[in-house]
């Protein structure tokens, strides 16, 4: 009797046990969702981790809206972990490289040159670690590499339909920071003048902000005041203030990097754009097939990469429109086909 009672015990003890293993079981085990802080692959390896950092508001309509817009590209293709920060000053860009570099992302997408000289000092730290910088200088190591667009492509095209517009002979370019990953490709645009209109003239002013609306509206009126009938900004989301400028007093104009034509629909006869979404694929899609090389990468024109897109709304039925659209998308048929080769002053930057 003794005997029966402990073996009857010993079962109802290992029904307890088991019953209460199934009381632990995960979400996941009873069929539910339950979300995880590294989601594993596929193949059950970990997940494919890719941040992007930007110095400005993904809400500008241009350069980190795109940037932000080949980040969701990435995860949408690849399944990647994504993560973005704005930065909030320019000292803080090494720090938040480290910040993403210590939490085990594979690929960070530094989102302008500014983050040249940072990545280069923590790439022998973080070895395992691919630093692509838009619009850097150089390759450093395996694994810091620059995406260097060759915009100066697109710059050449609004250079040509600058030169024919302007009566007056002053065109003016407003920028936001004077740095080389704008001065260089400008010289795009500068030549695209010369080389179609050599008696105008090119003048560009520096606003010293990314972000200051009011500055960039505020240099483009000075600019419109003293007779330029042509202007351009490229200052992030600074640049709604100029071309609200231009909108307001029938200037022509042109936006960059992000769909801008809905702004001034009146006045913005084309827009540069850069297929950022293109390279961020492509060069994940490298890293993970395990092809990828370090190096420069310059897409351009004939990779699809840059674009000029023109306001064809604007432009049809007007014939002096139509003839600058017709010969801005002939130069263009020639870049993509090799015919015309334009310089490449971003990949002389040191």
């Amino acid at each position: 009797m003794k005997r029966n009672m402990m073996v009857w015990m010993a079962l109802m003890l290992s029904l307890m046990m088991v019953f209460s293993l199934l009381g632990c079981s995960s979400p996941a085990e009873e069929g539910e969702a339950e979300p995880v802080e590294e989601p594993a692959a596929e193949d059950g390896t970990d997940a494919l981790k890719v941040a992007l950092l930007v110095n400005g508001p993904i809400s500008d309509a241009g350069w980190n809206a795109s940037a932000y817009d080949g980040l969701m590209a990435v995860e949408e293709e690849f399944g990647a972990e994504t993560s973005y920060l704005q930065v909030k000053s320019l000292s803080d860009c090494e720090q938040e490289l480290r910040a993403y570099a210590d939490a085990g992302y594979d690929i960070i997408f530094a989102h302008g040159f500014e983050y040249q000289d940072p990545a280069e000092k923590l790439h022998e730290e973080y070895p395992d670690t691919y630093f692509i910088i838009t619009s850097g200088s150089k390759a450093v190591g395996n694994n810091v590499s620059p995406i260097i667009f060759l915009e100066e492509e697109g710059y050449y095209v609004m250079g040509m339909a600058a030169a024919e517009l302007t009566q007056s002979g002053k065109i003016g370019l407003i920028g936001g920071m004077e740095i080389p990953s704008l001065v260089y490709p400008w010289m795009g645009f500068e030549l695209g003048v010369a080389e179609t209109n050599p008696d105008a003239s090119v003048t560009t002013n520096w606003v010293g902000s990314w972000e200051d609306i009011g500055k960039a509206k505020e240099a483009a009126m000075a600019q419109i005041e003293s007779g330029f009938d042509v202007v351009f900004c490229s200052a992030n989301a600074a640049s709604l203030g100029g071309i609200e400028a231009c909108a307001e007093n029938g200037v022509w104009t042109f936006g960059a990097y992000g769909e801008q034509l809905h702004l001034a629909p009146d006045v913005m006869v084309g827009e540069l754009l850069l297929e950022i979404p293109v390279a961020f694929t492509d060069v994940t899609r490298q890293i993970v097939e395990g092809t990828f090389e370090g190096g420069v990468y310059s897409p351009g024109v004939a990779e699809g990469a840059v674009i000029f897109h023109w306001n064809d709304e604007l432009i049809d039925g007007n014939p002096e429109l139509e003839a600058i659209r017709d010969k801005g998308e002939q130069i263009m048929a020639e870049i993509r086909s090799g015919e015309r080769q334009i310089r490449s002053f971003s990949l002389e930057i040191e």
